[in-house]
């Protein structure tokens, strides 16, 4: 799946040791003090936040440890299996190709939120996470595609073997 990417939507690249790059929405700031909390109900440590412009929303990072024996496939059911949350109709679910990596992406629309959440593999063990969360009244076409930007400016810079 191609992510039109519109650089005029978005802020310069961030590069972390961990092995990826991002590019959040043009506006959202990171936030230090948000970085490692339980914030967004991140079940592992926050590697990094993105505030946005009015402080309702953000974008943050975290690195999933995985079963390093299995698939993607299988690891993709270990993660789903330990978020039964993500077993709901409001949940939409994908998985596609992103740069030749694959990507699992969840989507919950709820009345007052809206919530783009992917895995993706960063190493055998490790996968990259990254949410975006925001309340739905931000939820504009200009909002969407902005993240759907930032998405498309991921970029993963270690094998995943």
């Amino acid at each position: 799946m191609a992510f039109a990417v519109v650089d005029s939507l978005l802020a310069a690249p961030v590069a972390f040791e961990a092995g990826f790059t991002v590019r959040p929405p043009q506006g959202w700031q990171r936030d230090a003090s948000r970085t490692g909390s339980a914030l967004l109900k991140a079940k592992q440590p926050v590697a990094s936040f993105f505030a946005d412009s009015v402080g309702q929303g953000g974008m943050h990072t975290a690195l999933i440890p995985l079963p390093g024996a299995l698939t993607w496939t299988e690891q993709v059911a270990a993660y789903e299996a330990a978020h039964p949350e993500l077993d709901d109709e409001q949940v939409r679910r994908a998985e596609f190709l992103k740069d030749g990596q694959p990507v699992l992406q969840h989507l919950i629309q709820q009345p007052d939120t809206v919530s783009f959440s992917l895995l993706m593999p960063l190493r055998a063990d490790t996968a990259l996470q990254t949410v975006y969360l925001l309340p739905t009244s931000e939820y504009t076409a200009i909002t969407a595609r902005s993240i759907e930007s930032s998405i498309g400016s991921i970029s993963i810079h270690v094998q995943s073997k």
